[in-house]
């Protein structure tokens, strides 16, 4: 209505031609939810791959729309004959997400290092195998480690050290 080059994704296509015969003979307006609309630009390799766009000109700016169809705009019997591809779609629409957060977060972490920022580390203070206690005095028998340490001069206080 508004002057959009949008058309129906292949696979509502087929759902709409195997739930009424043919497109000439589905609903002329249809209310769904939209799953996902994709830009394009009309190339060769389009026009190849979507023959029913081939009378949009090359380098014609259009989009391809994939709507929820339910019933009673679709059967459940036509739902589940799709199934197979409704699932595969939505798998790929969630990896694609999951690559374009990892993407975002990667991109953010390298222009944090230009910037000096670094990521937090978060190690609890109660970790004694990142921060080992010296507790022990030198006459208490106490590991070899900390013996070692605290009868070295390090291990003494510079007052103690005159």
């Amino acid at each position: 209505e508004d002057g959009q080059c949008m058309y129906l994704h292949p696979v509502n296509v087929r759902c709409l031609v195997r739930e009424y015969g043919s497109l000439e003979k589905s609903p002329e307006k249809i209310t769904a939810a939209v799953v996902e609309i994709t830009g394009y630009s009309m190339t060769e390799d389009i026009r190849q791959r979507h023959r029913y766009l081939c009378h949009l000109p090359l380098t014609c700016e259009f989009s391809i729309c994939e709507l929820a169809l339910k019933p009673p705009v679709i059967s459940k019997e036509t739902l589940e004959l799709f199934s197979d591809d409704l699932e595969k779609r939505k798998r790929l629409r969630q990896k694609k997400a999951r690559d374009e957060r990892r993407r975002e977060r990667r991109i953010e972490m390298e222009e944090n290092k230009k910037q000096g920022k670094y990521p937090e580390v978060h190690i609890a203070l109660e970790n004694l195998q990142q921060f080992p206690a010296f507790t022990s005095c030198p006459g208490e028998t106490t590991s070899v480690d900390h013996q070692g340490f605290c009868q070295s001069p390090l291990g003494r206080s510079p007052v103690s050290q005159t």
